[in-house]
């Protein structure tokens, strides 16, 4: 490619149609989008010149997405680890942000207060868990792979093959 490499130079379009203009890239190995691009082009053409427009960012935040936020800052390392193949059961984050809704629309208070009230019935099921078994809530992963063992092993019928059939001229 004889051409510059800098984006200040020209576009991507200008590049590829200049490559196809001079028999350095046929139409048969065209990108995808080149087609596209010269049926739909844009209506400010995408040039290094262009200002930035100055359009301020909307925060998207959620109400779970606080609530999490606080508490794995409130929990610090004390939370327990997570089975992320296990869908059968929340995840501690999982049971305290339904806890603090809940909380919130019954008691119709604000979110503060209700994180507080969910914290506190949180930290104290926590606490009062048998530390002799995993931390993580229901079976372990241990116990997660015997049972997809187990379900493969009755869905699929096994292979009896013989080396004798395999090598065998039929």
């Amino acid at each position: 490619m004889a051409q510059s490499r800098l984006e200040k130079v020209g576009t991507i379009f200008s590049r590829v149609s200049n490559l196809i203009r001079t028999g350095s890239m046929s139409m048969n190995d065209r990108p995808l989008w080149y087609d596209v691009y010269r049926a739909f082009p844009p209506a400010v053409p995408p040039r290094f010149e262009r200002s930035v427009p100055e359009i301020p960012i909307k925060q998207i935040l959620y109400r779970e997405d606080i609530i999490r936020a606080k508490f794995h800052k409130d929990m610090g390392r004390s939370l327990p680890s997570v089975n992320m193949t296990d869908t059968k059961y929340a995840t501690v984050t999982q049971k305290m942000i339904n806890l603090c809704i809940d909380i919130q629309k019954k008691k119709c208070l604000d979110l503060e207060e209700a994180y507080q009230e969910a914290f506190l019935i949180i930290k104290t099921e926590e606490l009062t868990k048998p530390t002799f078994s995993s931390r993580s809530e229901g079976p372990s992963i241990a116990s997660t792979f015997k049972e997809a063992l187990e379900k493969k092993n009755q869905s699929e019928p096994p292979i009896n093959l013989s080396v004798k059939e395999i090598l065998s001229d039929k």
